[in-house]
């Protein structure tokens, strides 16, 4: 008798684990509501102009600046890419317009610094 219970032991761990096995995989293949949602979101667009009306400043919690028909995005990982609002680009090259605004900024912070020192 002994034999035959260690052995409905062994196959109730094995069914045990099985549905654990199983339970994860169900868990695990659950779709995110927040992917579903964007998915969504994407689906709805005709083209990609659609990009400028999604907040992804927002979601990642930094705003990316505006220059003349440019829109600067910030992703999670830090990375800027950037966004024509009159053709829909896309691209992550830093446009004419940010490196004008970004030399002007230097100069004004370079002429603040010689005035307070």
């Amino acid at each position: 008798m002994g034999v035959v219970s260690t052995k409905l032991v062994a196959a109730g761990g094995v069914a045990v684990a099985g549905c654990v096995v199983a339970a994860k995989k169900f868990l695990d293949a659950r779709p995110d509501p927040k992917a579903a949602e964007f998915r969504a979101s994407l689906a709805g667009m005709d083209s990609l102009k659609g990009l400028s009306e999604l907040s992804l400043e927002r979601e990642e919690g930094r705003a990316g600046r505006v220059a003349g028909v440019w829109k600067e995005y910030i992703k999670a990982d830090g990375r800027k890419w950037y966004y024509n609002t009159e053709s829909g680009k896309m691209q992550w090259a830093v446009p004419e317009e940010f490196s004008k605004l970004d030399e002007v900024a230097a100069a004004a912070a370079e002429a603040n610094a010689a005035r307070s020192a």
